[in-house]
């Protein structure tokens, strides 16, 4: 009997086979593209390095990377493609990460884990974000063609090396052509398809195989992702690299910004090296023009010109570290510190962390009578007693891994800022990733204060220059014991000149040079030994010529470190000009006539154990006034004793002109 199947399930058979056999050429299209694509495309990596000298709180967890990771001998930072048998692009930015690295250069790698290092630029576009290079003996077997044309709304593929765990191929569409936001000399491919870390400089492919764009960057808020248009590649020069960004650029002294435009060339093709050498020149000249244009704009802004008025009739006595910068109303102020935190030491001392803008600061604060000069000379050390605040992480897996030290610096130098002090700028490598710790350290009494910075290659000497333009604007007040500052005064390349004739013992006292005075601290009027601790605090005047400077113009002594015994305090006043804040002109007054506050005579302190009183002198100079206070925490003191050791104090001062150097 012969079975005869019902029409129209037979039709239904028919049309499926048909499906079937659409998905399976479809299918078989796709695994042809996904070849073409994996032999075509590159990562582009770094080789590890694992410093000896950089130690932690514990061994490193490496048993969480996974196998993968933790058994490749390079770092993955992008991928690139070949458009010829020998020539390859990627994105500028993958490549850049390569340069000042001491991971070394970057190499291409296939998917059988061969390597061939980066050896020659062809072309180069910072604003485009492209790179043209070869490679030492690499060769492409299937270079990728170049598409006609993009189609809206054709699917594409964008082929990476996503997350850095080889090259993958994802599909999506091509959804629109948005033109670049600077000057829209060409327009972005926006395509829907994903797009991870690690997919920078891969092809964008259409569904003939041929490259229509280069993947490189991924929209923040949605998944609409940018690629460069294949032609900016193949139009671009090959003669000359190509340097035209415009970006916003600013000061951390100055509020006031400005629109910078780094427009530079160098000629094409050179050597890797060449290639490095020639953008990182060109990267920190534009950086020290852009300096030199901002500040040469403000000149007339810039302390102590324009409103500087409260600053140069400030004394900053309760600031210790901090920056002189343009607040929001345009005064020129002290900006302290900000989110300071105290973190004891197990050797003892105080090591403070806080921020100010375009960098971390830190205070050094030793306790104990030895002296510091091991520790201003001692670089390691240093690092090693820093890193106990600044709490520097490597991310293992999970976990957060503590650095404990950094070994030798890199670099270690010294410089004089515009107010004679000598800044040791220090430069550590961590080593295993392009990351730089800068440190721009004033050496101090009692040990340091100073900036931190981190920075990679590429930026590495424009962060240098943004930390020795702050040193100029560092406002730092010194504090000691008197050992402290008996060895402090006596390193001559680290005490700056103003602080080299000061003398503090507890034998005879204090004496030291302040602006417009003299001043003599006999040991008559405090009773001192090692605990006994000095603070100088400084000031801000115009010079002759109409420079800003610093010099010393107060200064406090405690009997002992803690402040809980008897002090004195003698405080500088140049007198400020009708600009200044009213607060300041009333003091101003009430110091020249001895009134209210500094009318000298002695107070009782609620308790009844301390006295304490205030006055002021002059000597005869018309602009420099100087506030005298006495606290005497002696049970049984009389006033009159009181006022007599205030008179002593009173003619400890030997009044000259405001106008010589201290």
């Amino acid at each position: 009997m012969t079975f005869r199947m019902p029409t129209r399930l037979a039709a239904l058979m028919l049309w499926a086979c048909l499906i079937c056999a659409g998905d399976y050429a479809r299918s078989a299209e796709i695994s042809e593209l996904a070849a073409l694509a994996r032999e075509s495309t590159f990562e582009v990596v770094l080789p590890k390095f694992e410093p000896s000298f950089v130690k932690y709180e514990m061994p490193l967890p490496l048993e969480l990377l996974p196998f993968a990771e933790r058994n490749d001998k390079f770092l993955s930072i992008g991928t690139a493609f070949a458009i010829a048998p020998d020539v390859f692009v990627s994105n500028a930015h993958v490549l850049i990460a390569g340069i000042g690295s001491p991971l070394g250069k970057p190499h291409l790698r296939d998917e059988s884990g061969k390597t061939w290092r980066i050896d020659r630029v062809l072309k180069f576009s910072l604003h485009e974000d492209f790179i043209v290079f070869k490679a030492s003996g690499a060769i492409a077997s299937r270079p990728l063609a170049a598409a006609e044309s993009a189609v809206v709304g054709a699917k594409v593929y964008a082929v990476g090396n996503a997350l850095g765990e080889g090259v993958v191929l994802r599909d999506g569409l091509l959804t629109s052509m948005t033109p670049e936001d600077q000057d829209g000399r060409w327009k972005w491919l926006r395509f829907s398809a994903a797009a991870s870390p690690g997919n920078s400089g891969g092809p964008l492919l259409d569904e003939e195989g041929r490259v229509i764009g280069v993947v490189t960057a991924r929209s923040p808020g949605e998944n609409l992702n940018y690629g460069l248009p294949i032609e900016r590649v193949i139009q671009g020069s090959q003669k000359h690299a190509d340097m035209d960004v415009r970006d916003s650029f600013k000061l951390p002294i100055l509020r006031q910004q400005m629109v910078s435009r780094f427009n530079a060339t160098f000629p094409l093709p050179v050597t890797w090296e060449a290639f490095t050498v020639h953008l990182q020149k060109a990267n920190d000249k534009q950086y020290l023009e852009n300096q030199a244009a901002l500040l040469e704009k403000h000149s007339t802004d810039l302390p102590p010109r324009g409103k500087a008025a409260d600053l140069l009739a400030t004394l900053q006595r309760k600031t210790y570290l901090g920056l002189i910068a343009q607040q929001a109303d345009d005064n020129w102020g002290v900006s302290s510190a900000e989110h300071q935190e105290d973190i004891r030491l197990e050797e003892g001392g105080t090591l403070r962390i806080g921020s100010l803008p375009e960098a971390g600061t830190f205070m050094w604060m030793r306790e104990g009578t030895d002296p510091v000069r091991s520790v201003h000379r001692d670089a390691t050390l240093f690092m090693d007693t820093l890193l106990k605040g600044l709490r520097l992480p490597r991310m293992v897996g999970s976990q957060s891994i503590r650095i404990t030290s950094l070994g030798a610096p890199v670099s270690d130098s010294q410089f004089k800022d515009r107010f004679g002090r000598i800044w040791q700028l220090r430069d550590w490598s961590l080593g295993y990733m392009d990351i730089h710790v800068l440190v721009l350290a004033l050496p101090t009494p009692s040990g340091y204060s100073g900036l931190v910075r981190m920075t990679d290659g590429i930026r590495h000497q424009s962060t240098v220059e943004v930390l020795r333009l702050m040193a100029d604007y560092m406002h730092v007040n010194y504090s000691g014991t008197a050992a402290e500052w008996q060895a402090f005064v006596a390193e001559k390349d680290l005490c700056p000149p103003w602080l080299r004739s000061l003398r503090f013992d507890m034998k005879s006292g204090v004496a030291v040079r302040l602006i417009g005075a003299d001043v003599s601290v006999p040991s008559t009027v405090l009773e001192l030994d090692e605990e006994s601790t000095l603070a100088i605090f400084m000031q801000y005047r115009a010079s002759p010529d109409g420079k800003l400077q610093a010099a010393p113009f107060g200064l406090n002594v405690w009997e002992d470190a803690r402040g809980e015994r008897s002090s004195i305090g003698i405080y500088g006043q140049v007198e400020p000009d009708g600009m200044a804040d009213r607060e300041i002109r009333d003091r101003w007054r009430n110091m020249k006539s001895g009134q209210g506050e500094f009318s000298g005579a002695p107070r009782r302190d609620p308790d009844g154990e301390s006295f304490w009183a205030v006055t002021a002198a002059g000597g005869g100079l018309q602009n420099v006034m100087y506030e005298i206070y006495l606290s005497l925490n002696k049970p049984g003191l009389l006033p009159r004793q009181v006022s007599d050791r205030l008179s002593t104090l009173t003619r400890g001062l030997q009044f000259r002109d405001a106008g010589e150097t201290p």
